[in-house]
């Protein structure tokens, strides 16, 4: 029998995980990990400021400042600064002295390259999970010199779609270096029970309405004026006027949003749409609850393709039927448990939601289909624990 050298207290201690997420922490990416506490301590470095509707994390949180933190307040630096440069992080080596093991969101992000020099100094395994669905995306600047070096000393790279696990092997990364893990939902707080009491009233919607729900950035790539120019076609249907279709968009306000409403009203259909916004996270499951479909109409940007989309996952834990495009990883997220169109394709989607709003026993029977498929392969009881054996894995 091989000795373990180990100090005996190191052996018997539960040991802690540091979720490395800066600016990027929300409730949407520490939900995954809902569960893995049983077996190991875990919690959150982020930054100074982080999304102001992200809601509470559900875990104990080191708070570090970035260099998004220093310059979000100074317009003529902010808007010159890259993303990966955004999320250096000041105090990293303090914020995670506690840890045995280190998760990371994002390769690109600069924090995961901190942390990749931090445990390699500590012997301790870093591990990283990976969205991007566009190889060698950076190849030729300095930013993906440290990608490199971040893949090369990961102990494990965990791809949140099959797709992502794709984009690394093109890459060159190692199969044998990827696991594909999916996000996982918190099926406590997004499920068809909630309470929607007085839901529709504060939204102006009636019970009888037809509620087309879309919840994200306010941008040209999630395929809004597509959803914008099928709400025309529809509004002239005669088929589905008598329904009553109205169309929620929550999402972040500022100039899209303001070039998004100049359309509408240009095609007159003020009345149809709602804007409200940007939503705490924790108001959202009623908001999906009271919903009859939640549609993302992504289309392909050049640097930009829709990784793996949680809002879908979450409509779908509501028991909504979601309508999305076959669009990076959107695919492989509803299955065959949803509907999918070629992206920009205003007909195929005025015909999915037309079928939707007309057919409430389908509505019925997706919701039921995409909710099974949320219970079987994204509840996070289920995916914290392959976290938690990927640990133990590294750790061995």
């Amino acid at each position: 029998m091989q000795k373990d050298n180990k100090p005996r207290d190191y052996i018997n201690k539960q040991p802690t995980v540091a979720l490395l997420l800066g600016t990027m922490a929300h409730r949407r990416i520490t939900n995954t990990f809902k569960g893995i506490e049983p077996r190991y301590n875990a919690y959150v470095v982020s930054a100074q400021n982080t999304y102001p509707t992200g809601g509470d994390l559900g875990f104990p949180e080191k708070k570090c400042t970035t260099l998004s933190d220093i310059t979000k307040h100074i317009p003529k630096i902010r808007h010159n600064i890259s993303w990966d440069l955004k999320h250096y992080t000041f105090g990293i080596e303090s914020a995670l002295a506690d840890a045995d093991a280190v998760i990371s969101h994002s390769i690109d992000a600069l924090y995961a390259y901190q942390a990749t020099l931090y445990c390699e100094k500590r012997e301790i395994p870093s591990i990283i999970q990976e969205v991007t669905l566009i190889p060698l995306l950076h190849l030729g600047s300095r930013y993906y010199k440290y990608r490199e070096k971040t893949i090369s000393s990961a102990k494990y790279i965990i791809a949140v779609t099959e797709r992502a696990k794709i984009t690394l092997e093109l890459e060159g990364v190692p199969s044998d270096k990827i696991r594909v893990v999916p996000f996982g939902i918190d099926t406590e707080m997004f499920n068809p029970n909630v309470s929607t009491v007085g839901v529709r009233e504060s939204l102006g919607l009636s019970e009888e309405d037809i509620v087309v729900l879309y919840v994200g950035n306010i941008h040209w790539e999630k395929g809004l004026y597509d959803l914008l120019n099928a709400a025309k076609l529809l509004s002239d249907d005669p088929t589905v006027k008598k329904r009553r279709l109205r169309f929620v968009l929550f999402g972040s306000t500022g100039a899209a949003s303001e070039e998004l409403r100049k359309r509408i009203s240009y095609f007159g259909l003020s009345e149809q749409f709602i804007l409200p916004g940007a939503i705490d996270y924790d108001k959202l499951p009623p908001i999906y609850a009271s919903s009859d479909m939640v549609v993302l109409a992504s289309i392909p940007g050049k640097v930009v393709l829709e990784s793996a989309p949680l809002v879908l996952l979450e409509a779908m834990a509501s028991g909504v039927p979601v309508i999305g495009t076959y669009c990076g990883g959107i695919p492989e997220i509803l299955g065959n448990d949803g509907i999918l169109v070629q992206p920009a394709d205003t007909i195929s989607l005025r015909d999915a939601i037309k079928q939707l709003a007309i057919d409430s026993e389908y509505r019925r029977e997706l919701g039921s289909a995409g909710l099974a498929r949320i219970k079987r392969l994204h509840d996070s009881r289920i995916v914290s624990a392959q976290y938690a054996d990927i640990l133990d894995e590294a750790r061995s």
